[in-house]
């Protein structure tokens, strides 16, 4: 869906192109929710019509992760249309903090997985009414060690691993679904069922009758290690595509059609702007602010007084409120949300994004606002991506030419990239949270709770509603 809301079904087909030039078999689901919701903007909707078009690809299973629970709930004829199209197919789910008779309403539209459980009690009451769930382990949301309690005989077959989101040099530092069994292993689980949360049980899961294990008939798809964390040979199809940390070059491929998706690269569409636009005026004397939580995308809502300069309400870093703005970026709008956020500790200038879940417009988060106007800018200039502003100047980038969200650089050279860039912001910027961008890009996502910010304004995730910046 991430792409598909920058550049509809032509970017879910581009992504399905690029998955044939690799040894590997990669799979999709039709993405539920694009936009995740009617408050934000993206680029284009998909209504169900355009996802029975889908189904005609092979590798798309089912449907996505359906985000918008609260329509659901609310009997959205668009979204139930949706289920209804794939309701012989895998219809995954994303409910966090749902429960009791809502989630059973949730769960009688067909869903019947789930991945943001952050808590066991969560998880429990989910697996206790049919539903599978997937314990994630990402750079930011980090939930494996809390489910660790619901691993035992009676709910082992219905449990699966996942990381949601993961930056590459995370990956190539830590590993991947590997380091969550890792995780496992260390935390007292015994390595067989740690195994089988990683290979047959999403292999069962999504359909596969000759995936997921190793017997008479079934795939040659293997990962032999001598431990997990050393992995000596990948073999897909009985061939060997990576042998102690070298791919076989001779089974990747490069010939997708550059020239039929060369408008991917120009997704930035954004209007000229001066740093008067991110004025915020002293009108009540308290306001609401985006509350942070560790290893979580889980926001509180918190109220707080504000630091008040010249009329005006302003970043106070001794109080750790900065501020955040959302500029949208698709059809050059002019929109633009405006808020606080505490608990990212950041000390000086600013930085600007792209990624923006799920909608992807311009998120940036700055001390001072000429700092945050000047990433702003950066990001149109570089038509996508990160940046990072100090004194007026641009410190660091990262530019991503494919849909504001995709390097064209190798994985390495990108990790090596990432790394650099938190390096300077916790240097430079002062910030104290391990993987800033990643998690300043989710603030923007108005399905998880509590508080979020769009480029429509700051957004109750539970009450689902548009809320004032100021507190009546």
């Amino acid at each position: 869906h991430e792409i598909a809301n920058v550049f509809g079904v032509k970017g879910i087909e581009f992504l399905l192109e690029c998955s044939k030039t690799i040894p590997l078999e990669i799979f999709f689901l039709a993405p539920s929710c694009v936009p995740a919701t009617s408050n934000e903007t993206n680029y284009r909707t998909l209504n169900y019509k355009n996802l029975i078009k889908l189904k005609k690809y092979p590798s798309i299973l089912g449907l996505a992760e359906v985000m918008n629970y609260p329509g659901i709930l609310n009997y959205e004829k668009e979204l139930l249309y949706k289920t209804i199209s794939f309701k012989n197919k895998i219809i995954d789910g994303h409910c966090p903090k749902l429960s009791k008779e809502n989630l059973n309403a949730y769960i009688c539209s067909g869903i019947y997985s789930d991945h943001e459980c952050t808590t066991k009690e969560e998880a429990l009451e989910k697996l206790s009414k049919g539903m599978f769930i997937m314990i994630r382990e990402g750079s930011v949301t980090k939930d494996l060690l809390n489910l660790l309690p619901i691993i035992n005989d009676k709910n082992k077959n219905r449990i699966l691993l996942c990381t949601d989101d993961k930056d590459p040099d995370d990956i190539i530092s830590n590993g991947h679904i590997n380091h969550s069994l890792s995780l496992l292993v260390d935390s007292g689980i015994s390595l067989p069922v740690a195994i089988k949360l990683a290979t047959i049980n999403p292999a069962q899961f999504f359909g596969f009758k000759q995936k997921g294990g190793i017997a008479p008939g079934y795939h040659a798809d293997l990962v032999i290690f001598q431990n997990l964390k050393s992995i000596k040979y990948v073999i897909k199809d009985g061939k060997i595509i990576y042998e102690d940390g070298s791919l076989n070059e001779k089974y990747f491929i490069n010939n997708i059609n550059k020239a039929k998706y060369s408008s991917i690269k120009n997704t930035i569409h954004l209007k000229n702007s001066n740093d008067k636009i991110l004025i915020i005026k002293d009108i009540k004397k308290r306001i609401r602010a985006i509350g942070l939580r560790k290893d979580s995308v889980i926001t509180d809502e918190i109220q707080i007084e504000p630091t008040v300069k010249d009329g005006l309400i302003v970043s106070d870093t001794d109080k750790d409120i900065i501020k955040i703005a959302v500029f949208e970026r698709h059809h050059n709008t002019g929109n633009f949300g405006l808020g606080f956020i505490s608990g990212l500790k950041l000390k000086s200038g600013a930085f600007a994004s792209s990624i923006a879940h799920d909608s992807h417009n311009i998120v940036v988060v700055g001390e001072n606002d000429s700092d945050m106007l000047n990433a702003l800018n950066h990001i149109r200039r570089i038509k996508g991506g990160i940046a990072i502003s100090k004194d007026n100047k641009i410190i660091a980038d990262l530019p991503l030419p494919y849909a504001g969200l995709i390097s064209n650089m190798s994985v390495y050279d990108l990790a090596k990239r990432m790394k650099e860039l938190r390096t300077i912001a916790n240097e430079i910027n002062k910030i104290e949270v391990d993987d800033p961008f990643m998690l300043v890009s989710f603030m923007t996502l108005s399905v998880i709770p509590s508080l979020k910010i769009t480029d429509k304004g700051l957004f109750d995730v539970e009450n689902f509603r548009f809320v004032s910046l100021y507190v009546d």
